[in-house]
């Protein structure tokens, strides 16, 4: 979204929306809960993105309530994402509601990032140890659960895409709970993703976070320019100390190959 700004505050429940100056447009839930109707509520949401035209897709999964991806119609209901009128559909639990689609049996889904070359969701689904596709309807297309993004490789927090000129899937992994041990950006090859599959899980790079940077990669950003891609660390481990903060991957290129 060019123009605005979406804040996705876990603690209190709420997505907010500002416009460039910084001033609040609209806001969605009031307080934490799994409600459809009267009005839009959501647990400890955590992550989003931006798909075709208004369409926006919240991943609403950092453990609470609620193990589900909404995606949301920014213009319907003059722009209120609180309202029911704005929800396009509901992936995970939302039992009762007609918008209801699919159910991928969700636990903690925590980021998301929208694929543009096939209009499809990839889903870090942290407690499971996979990544999901979903269709741009919230149907379960495929997942990865590569042996590589579970186990020593951590649990999938943060997943994030390149997709203008390579095609690659940024996974960001650290073992749950967080000990700064098994951290992980994994570099997967997405060239083989389809709309119909995910492909095969194949990944071409897997770099060690330094617990003196970071302890518990969580959200991701890739900048669209320069492919550099950008890390939000967190810390619950009082004896790493304070390192929470962002921490950045520059992109080079080195014999024809991209690698971070």
């Amino acid at each position: 979204d060019e123009q605005r700004f979406w804040i996705y505050d876990m603690y209190t429940g709420q997505v907010l929306v500002h416009d460039k100056n910084g001033a609040l447009i609209s806001k969605g839930g009031s307080t934490q809960g799994s409600a459809l109707l009267p009005s839009l509520q959501y647990g400890n949401v955590a992550d989003g993105d931006f798909g075709l035209g208004p369409v926006a897709y919240v991943a609403d999964g950092d453990g609470g309530c609620n193990d589900r991806v909404i995606a949301l119609n920014t213009t319907a209901a003059a722009g209120n994402i609180s309202d029911p009128e704005a929800l396009l559909w509901v992936a995970g639990n939302g039992d009762g509601s007609s918008k209801h689609v699919s159910d991928p049996k969700f636990e903690s889904p925590h980021s998301l990032t929208y694929h543009r070359r096939t209009n499809t969701i990839l889903v870090a689904d942290r407690e499971m140890n996979r990544t999901v596709m979903l269709s741009s309807h919230g149907q379960m297309i495929g997942e990865w659960s590569c042996p590589a993004l579970g186990g020593a490789g951590g649990k999938a927090w943060g997943v994030r895409g390149t997709f203008h000129d390579e095609d690659l899937v940024f996974v960001a992994a650290a073992e749950s709970p967080e000990d700064g041990t098994h951290q992980f950006v994994h570099v997967l090859d997405g060239s083989h993703i389809r709309s119909d599959g995910i492909g095969p899980c194949r990944v071409l790079q897997s770099i060690p976070l330094d617990t003196s940077r970071c302890v518990t990669p969580h959200e991701m950003s890739v900048d669209a320019e320069t492919g550099d891609m950008y890390l939000a660390c967190v810390t619950a481990n009082a004896t790493q100390g304070n390192v929470a903060g962002l921490v950045k991957f520059a992109r080079v290129r080195d014999e024809g190959t991209v690698v971070v």
